[in-house]
C-alpha cells in the first residue's frame, strides 16, 4: 500500500509539472504573437505617418487618419497573415478608451476594426508619436472564460519638419 501512495504522489507531481509547462508555453506563444502584431502595426503606422503628415490652418501637425485608409487595409492584411484574433461582429472599442491614455492627451485613432487592436496619437511640441495596444488571448475551455492581457508599445516622435 505504501508504494501505491508514493506512485500516486509522483504521478500527481508529473501532471502538475505538465500542466504548468503547458500554461507557460501557451503564454509564451500568445505573448510572442501579440508582440509581433504590435511591432508590425508600429512599423506601418510610423512609415505611414512619415510620408502622410498633414498640418492644419495654423501650421500645426495633425495625427494620421487610420479609418478607411490604405494603412488600415495593410494592417488588416498583415494580421490575417499572422493569425491574430478576428472580430467579424464589429468589435466595439471598449478596451481602447483607457484613462491613462486620456491623461497623457492621447487620441484613439481606430474607432472600429475587424481585429482587436488600438492605435493612439499623442501630441508633442514637434509632432505626434503613436502608441499601439494589442492583446494576448487565453481561452479557458472548462470555465468558458476568456482572459485578455494588453501589450503596449510606442513609436518615436514623427517630427513636423515644416516651418513654424
Amino acid at each position: 500500500m505504501k508504494e501505491s501512495m508514493g506512485n500516486a504522489f509522483v504521478f500527481g507531481l508529473v501532471l502538475a509539472f505538465a500542466f504548468l509547462m503547458m500554461i507557460i508555453l501557451t503564454a509564451a506563444v500568445n505573448y510572442s504573437r501579440a508582440n509581433k502584431v504590435k511591432n508590425k502595426i508600429l512599423h506601418y503606422v510610423s512609415a505611414y505617418a512619415e510620408y502622410n503628415t498633414k498640418v492644419d490652418i495654423n501650421g500645426n501637425p495633425e495625427p494620421i487618419d487610420l479609418n478607411g485608409s490604405d494603412l488600415e487595409e495593410q494592417i488588416n492584411h498583415e494580421l490575417s497573415e499572422i493569425g491574430y484574433k478576428a472580430n467579424y461582429g464589429g468589435w466595439s472599442q471598449n478596451n481602447c478608451d483607457d484613462e491613462s491614455i486620456k491623461e497623457k492627451g492621447g487620441i484613439t485613432l481606430n474607432s472600429h476594426s475587424n481585429y482587436h487592436y488600438c492605435v493612439y496619437a499623442f501630441p508633442s511640441e514637434r509632432g505626434y508619436y503613436y502608441g499601439v495596444k494589442t492583446f494576448m488571448y487565453f481561452d479557458i475551455p472548462v470555465i468558458g472564460a476568456q482572459l485578455e492581457l494588453p501589450v503596449y508599445g510606442e513609436t518615436r516622435i514623427i517630427y513636423d519638419l515644416g516651418e513654424k
